[in-house]
Formats: C-alpha cells, sequence, structure tokens
C-alpha cells in the first residue's frame, strides 16, 4: 500500500472481529508474527506491518527517532479503514505501538507490549553492536542468541533474512540511522512509558524471564495500570520461543477488552 508516495508492507489476514495492528522489533518483520496470526485471526482482522526501514517497506524513514517511527506508522493506521483496534507490539515496535495508542485513544482497544524497551536506560547495547557488524549469516546467527534462551533455537531462517535485508545499502543505513537516534541512554528513555496511564485501553506486558536485551526486572518499573504476564525459559522474543503461551495470553486480552 502506498501513502503519500511511500510503500507500506504488510501481512493482511482477514477475520471477523476489531482488527489487530501488530508490529514488530528492530531488525525483524511482519513474518516474526506467523505463530501468533493463526491463534489471533479468529477475533479479527491481522494488519501485521512492515516498520519502515525494515521488510518490504520504504527504507527512507526521514526521523528515525521514536517520535518519528511512530509518525510513519500513524500515517499507516490512518490509511486502513479502522474504527477500532487491538495493538500487540514487540521490542522496538512496543515503543512505537505506546505513542501510537495515544494518538489513536479513543480507536485502541487494547494494548499489548512484548518486551518493552524505555522504562531503564540499561539494555543489551553490545547486540546492536554485533547486528551492525555483521556480515555473514553465521555472524547473524550468533548475533541473534542474545534474543533467545534456548541454545538449540533455529535461527537460521531469520538470520538469513536478516542479513538479506541489511544486504541492501539503503536498509543498512535506516537500521544505523534507528540505532544511532534510540539506543542511548537519554534517548532510549524518550520512549512514553510514563504517559501510559493516560491510555484509556487496558495494557498488558509480556515478559521472558530471560530476556538478555532489556532485562525482566524492567517490568516492575512500568506505570501500576500496566499488568503483567512473566514466561518462564524464553528470551527477549516469547512470541517465537513459547508461542502457545502466548497466544493464550493474547486471546484472553482480546476477549477480556470485547465483553
Amino acid at each position: 500500500m502506498e501513502v503519500r508516495g511511500r510503500r507500506f508492507s504488510y501481512i493482511h489476514v482477514p477475520g471477523p472481529g476489531v482488527p489487530v495492528l501488530m508490529l514488530h522489533g528492530f531488525g525483524g518483520n511482519a513474518a516474526t508474527w506467523l505463530y501468533n496470526i493463526p491463534a489471533l485471526r479468529r477475533h479479527g482482522d491481522i494488519y501485521a506491518l512492515d516498520i519502515p526501514g525494515h521488510g518490504e517497506s520504504f527504507a527512507e524513514v526521514g526521523d528515525p527517532s521514536f517520535e518519528g517511527l511512530t509518525g510513519n506508522v500513524n500515517s499507516f493506521i490512518l490509511a486502513l479503514p479502522l474504527s477500532r483496534f487491538h495493538i500487540v507490539a514487540h521490542s522496538l515496535g512496543a515503543a512505537i505501538a505506546i505513542g501510537v495508542a495515544l494518538a489513536h485513544n479513543e480507536k485502541v482497544e487494547s494494548l499489548t507490549l512484548i518486551s518493552c524497551p524505555g522504562a531503564r536506560p540499561d539494555f543489551n547495547r553490545q547486540f546492536f553492536v554485533d547486528y551492525m557488524r555483521a556480515e555473514t549469516v553465521d555472524d547473524f546467527t550468533e548475533c541473534l542468541r542474545h534474543v533467545v534462551s534456548s541454545p538449540e533455537a533455529d535461527l537460521d531462517a531469520l538470520a538469513r533474512s536478516t542479513m538479506k535485508l541489511l544486504s541492501m545499502p539503503e536498509y543498512a543505513e535506516a537500521n544505523r540511522r534507528i540505532i544511532m537516534a534510540n539506543m542511548s541512554e537519554e534517548d532510549i528513555m524518550k520512549v512514553p512509558v510514563g504517559r501510559i496511564d493516560e491510555i484509556e485501553a487496558p495494557v498488558k506486558l509480556v515478559w521472558g524471564r530471560d530476556d538478555r536485551i532489556t532485562p525482566v526486572e524492567h517490568a516492575a518499573c512500568f506505570p501500576d495500570k500496566v499488568s503483567v504476564e512473566y514466561i518462564d525459559g524464553v528470551g527477549h522474543m516469547p512470541h517465537l520461543e513459547a508461542p502457545g503461551e502466548v497466544n493464550e495470553i493474547l486471546l484472553s486480552v482480546l476477549k477480556q477488552a470485547c465483553s
């Protein structure tokens, strides 16, 4: 879909009920939700977006800050026929999702944030250093070990899709600019976590207890209105490592919001 001459790539899976907007994490794409979409489609249309600078959406992100990326996602939302929608988002996508929910407060039915940054300034910066230095599939596979708990996790497909993205100079530059704009201690604290109390919809956090990117202790620093579900034995991507448990949580949130 083109909006003002910019291409937004997304997965759309029709379903009944209130639509669900899904926003992936840094370095990922809409396909990271493939273990979750089949369960959620029973409750509404799925719109899983490639965040600008990722997947097949446009690479020239303009302002690469959280605020700028949020503006890009908001322009995508306004081009869709959405009077109400849920949001499910991971990591970078979760940071963006808070701003999206604030901008569309009257439309958002629920907000689920998986491994969300911004509550504390400490996180694993080495992952982002390794990410930008990686040159081969093996390099990317080792880099992605930061985001999962199990050493046996099969990361080959994700590593190959990441390498394909970064082999294109415009996307490599977009990723570099996103890192540079958001990954200092000062910049990461610009995620509007403190404004979550302004969001009218229920807000759920999902966190892997073995998260090595944003440690699980961050979850305790969110506003009181946020409820937290912890998942044992998984890292920064619980929706990939434990999709069954995550899907149960997501379905419960959707059902409660619509009841």
